[in-house]
Parts: C-alpha cells; structure tokens; sequence
C-alpha cells in the first residue's frame, strides 16, 4: 500500500490527510491560527504560524501511523489562502507579517495602476481579470511605496504555499494557478509580464519564483523538515495550488458545466466553461490546467464563513470560536436559531460584503449592511438573514455566470459551511438547484491535493480518471419550493438596494478617513 498526503493552508486553519491510494483517509490533522487586523481593511498573518501549524498536523499524521516505510509515503501536495505577500529575505527569513487575501489597504495603489500607470483596457488583456486590491500586485507596489527599507530587503516573494513548500525542500516556487493570482503573471504566455514589471519598476523575475504545473515536482522533504513533521526524508513535494482550485479537484468538478461553491472564511465559486477566453469580465478566468474543460470561470466572494463567524464572536453567542469544540457548539445553536426562524427572515436583508467585496462587485468600499431591522427582529431573524445575504451574493455570481452563456448542470458544494444542514438548504433555494455534496467535502481541498500528489508521484495517470473513482456524491440537498418563490421575490430587493446606496459607500469611506474614526 502507498499513501499520499493533502494539506491545505486555509484562512484559519491548516488541514491535513493520508490518504491510502484508493482514496479513503487514514490519518488527518487540524490546528488553527489568528489573523491579525492592524488598521482599517489590513489583514495579517504571521507565516511561522503556518509552518508551526503545519508541523502539527504533519506530526499527528506521521504519530498515527508510526510504521510507515520510507517509500511508502509517494507525495504530498501543499494548498492555499490564495493571494498573499510573504516576503523573504536572502536567508528565508520572514521579513513582515504577511498581507493575506482579505488586506485591501492597496486600494488607491490599484487604482493608480490600473487607471494612470498601466491603463485600464491594457490591464484586462494582460491579466485577464478586473483590477482589485486583493491581488499581490497592489499589495507588493504599497510595501514598496509604504516600507522601503523592508522592500530593499527582499530577496523573494511567495505564496503561503510556497512558504510551507520552501520549508519542506528549501525550494522556491509558485504554480499556475497561485501566479495567475498574483496579478503579475501575462495570462496568454503564463510567464511574469515583463511589461508590467518594467512599467512599475519592480524586478519580477528576480523577487518572483519559478512557474510550475500544479503536478510538478520541486523538490524531496529535507533532513530538516523530516526531523520537525516525522516525514521521511526524501517525499517528494508537488508545486501545489490555490485552495479553490484544490476544491475543484476534490470535488471532481472537471466536465463543463459542473460547478463547485466552495465554503469557509469565504466562499469560492466554480464553474466548468467549455469557453476557451482568457477574460471573463466580473468573472476570473483560469486556463484548464489539470482537465479537458475549456476553462474555469472563478467568482470569489469575500466574507460569507467570515460573517458567520463574526455574528457568533460579536452579537451572537459572544464566544471566541477559535477552538473547534467551541466552534461546532456555537454555530449548532446558529443553525437551530436560524431553523426556527421564518424565510425571508420578517424582511430583514443582510449585505455580506464585511472586508469590501470581490466578485462581481470588486469594490473594497462595499460595507456589510443590515436593512429591515424593525423592533419585532429576533435574534434568529438576524442568523437567518446573515444565511440569507450569503446565498445572494452567491446567486449574484450565477446571474453574471449566464451573462457569458453559463448555467450549472451541477453544483457541489465543498468546505465548512456544507456542516450546516440549514444554510444548505436556504442556498439551495435561493439558487433554486440541487446541491451535491461529496464524500469528503469539508475536506475537498485536502483530497484535491491528494489527488495532486497521485498524479505528481505517478500513483495516478490522470486526476480525472483518479477523481470519478474516489470522489463520490453522498448527499443531495434538494430546494424548497415555497422558499423559492419567497426568495424569489426578495432577491430582486437585494441586487437594487446595495445599488441605490453604492456610490454613497465611497463618500462615506472618505468622510471617515477625515475624521479619523
């Protein structure tokens, strides 16, 4: 028997699995990490908490199953939070925190890029997406405006799976997928763009890693990382990929027109497009890398989990949900509140936009907002709604999705969020679709990276072939038509009230800066 091994470094936690080589998981791990809000739209990470998270897991694995031989481990596969900064000084050393996803302090950075410097139009068709200040292009132009004399001390950036592969093999890398995320990867050459380094002054090919497949290998676990997670010396390491797109392999999604709603802190729409464009206007495109579709239509929409999560810590049950003991006690009396509570919640719509908002918005002035609040609302009209407001915005991204001839012939649903039977059930509705739900699909980024493993270790010959045979539906989650046609006709007040308001969103922002609130 030969085993492989997932990991995916998420926005709160590192998950982990082996997996035998038929696909059913043996040993798994979980250790959480804080994220750090240091001023306004700032969102840190401290990248040693990865590792030392990483470590953990690894060592409950390589501890649960102690007689493991040195070949009997084929690979491991490292995913992530996808973009981030993590810069490196010449020694490997974390120079700052580092600027996860959910930073948009580059904001006036992006608009000066895409609008003065580079030019709106000629921005789109090198990169094939809408500028946003979530991107590492951003980020990396307001360290080195904001923090020169950090910025004189790098050597290298990456991703946070790069640093977790770094630290494995000594290696420096990036695949397809995190590149393209970055901003400074030309989507037509798959290379870093030249043009734009040249234009913004920034030595891409020299701070930038080298470009691989997600299947490449790049390297063997070294003595050092052997004695720190228990894994032999010598497992090889594959490039790895972002979070979402590991979901996508996890949950089999590789024939156009399946779909794939991923979950968590935030949540990761998927969607198989026999299409072959390389922009997709409110929608990322990412070339098919790993299968035969055309392409992949991305919509990542920002604070979906987040909200949930805020709700319990701040107006909810008050507790930190940190511990994920705690955390399936809080979010059980979310879901038995949100159960008892009618549809449409009295009337009261939630706004999930609580760190600005990426797709299809891409406008980091975009506020969460409550409107219907009356003296009636109970708390369980309020959890409702916050379930609610989620499973709009994800309908928003389909409605842009049939705008480019998309419609799902199938929608998994994968992450954290598949644990509650309730929100399941409220997006089903609002979508008015059934949801499949895979056998592992709390997991499916960390299955997807098994599957990366497989094929990058040879113990697979293709990730679609290996996928129909591991991943399987085990639950369907069908809408309720009543809630339908409720839902029905309040989305419309959903998409025209955030409208309405919109414009005012950036003033206000303004106006608090002024004032220094």
């Amino acid at each position: 028997m030969r085993y492989v091994i997932g990991v995916d470094v998420g926005t709160s936690s590192v998950k982990a699995s082996l997996f035998s080589e038929s696909g059913l998981p043996v040993a798994s791990g979980f250790s959480s990490y804080e994220t750090h809000y240091s001023g306004a739209l700032c969102a840190e990470q401290d990248p040693q908490q990865w590792w030392a998270a990483t470590v953990s897991v690894l060592n409950k694995i390589t501890r649960a199953l102690p007689s493991l031989k040195d070949d009997e481990i084929a690979g491991i596969s490292v995913s992530s939070q996808s973009p981030s900064l993590v810069a490196l000084d010449k020694q490997g050393g974390i120079i700052r925190p580092a600027m996860i996803w959910a930073d948009r302090r580059a904001e006036a950075e992006m608009q000066h890029i895409a609008n003065e410097v580079v030019g709106i139009d000629r921005y789109r068709e090198i990169l094939g997406a809408e500028p946003d200040a979530f991107y590492t292009l951003p980020k990396l132009i307001w360290y080195k405006e904001n923090e020169p004399e950090n910025y004189s001390k790098t050597h290298m950036l990456l991703q946070a799976n790069g640093y977790i592969n770094y630290k494995l093999t000594g290696v420096y890398a990036i695949d397809v997928y995190q590149a393209i995320a970055t901003h400074m990867m030309d989507c037509k050459t798959q290379a870093w763009s030249s043009e734009l380094g040249r234009i913004l002054d920034v030595p891409f090919d020299c701070i930038l890693p080298e470009i691989y497949k997600a299947t490449d290998i790049i390297g063997v676990v070294n003595r050092e990382a052997s004695l720190s997670t228990g894994l032999k010396e010598g497992v090889p390491v594959a490039a790895g990929i972002t979070d979402s797109m590991a979901a996508v392999c996890g949950m089999g999604v590789f024939t156009a027109g399946q779909s794939c709603d991923m979950t968590g802190t935030s949540t990761l729409v998927c969607m198989a497009s026999a299409d072959t464009a390389t922009t997709g206007g409110k929608l990322q495109v990412k070339p098919s890398a790993l299968s035969s579709v055309g392409s992949y239509l991305m919509a990542p929409i920002s604070s979906t989990g987040a909200s949930v999560k805020w709700y319990a810590e701040t107006l909810g049950i008050g507790e930190c949900v940190n511990e994920q003991a705690i955390a399936d006690s809080v979010y059980d009396k979310m879901n038995l509140e949100a159960v008892n509570a009618k549809c449409g919640s009295e009337g009261l719509l939630f706004f999930p936009y609580m760190a600005g908002e990426r797709a299809p918005l891409w406008n980091s002035y975009s506020t969460g907002m409550f409107i219907g609040l009356t003296l009636k609302t109970k708390r369980k009209d309020i959890v409702r709604a916050i379930y609610e407001g989620t499973s709009y915005a994800v309908r928003h991204v389909y409605d842009e999705a049939k705008t480019r001839g998309f419609s799902p012939s199938a929608i998994f649903c994968g992450g954290g969020g598949c644990k509650s039977d309730i929100w399941l059930k409220i997006k089903a509705s609002i979508l008015n679709h059934e949801l499949l739900i895979t056998n592992d699909g709390a997991d499916s980024s960390v299955r997807g990276n098994a599957l990366i493993a497989g094929v990058a270790s040879g113990l697979y010959n293709d990730i679609e072939k290996a996928g129909e045979e591991i991943v399987k539906v085990t639950k369907t989650v069908e809408p309720n038509p009543l809630w339908t046609k409720i839902y029905d006709e309040l989305y419309p007040y959903y998409r025209s009230l955030y409208t309405s308001v919109e414009p005012e969103l950036i003033n206000l922002e303004k106006t608090v800066k002024h004032l220094k609130l």
